[in-house]
């Protein structure tokens, strides 16, 4: 099974920003805080929030793309 490149992409942007973020680069201790836990926990929460809305919001789009491709319409000026 091969992996999706874009996923492993996505997933490790998640992990480098996330632990960039709640992480610091100096630690005196093998195991996470707890509030580096929670940290790492929100964090990750957000990416996973707005993958969400921005998958949404391209379904939405290309809905309505193929909507005016049918009507005949056309693309609008805007695009």
């Amino acid at each position: 099974m091969n992996p999706n490149p874009l996923m492993m992409y996505c997933t490790f942007s998640i992990l480098s920003n996330c632990r960039n973020k709640c992480i610091p680069p100096k630690y005196h201790e093998p195991d996470l805080s707890k509030g580096e836990m929670v940290c790492i926990d929100r964090c990750v929460a957000k990416y996973i929030s707005i993958q969400k809305m921005l998958g949404k919001k391209m379904e939405q789009n290309a809905e309505a793309l193929t909507n005016l491709g049918s009507t005949g319409g056309g693309l609008p000026s805007t695009l």
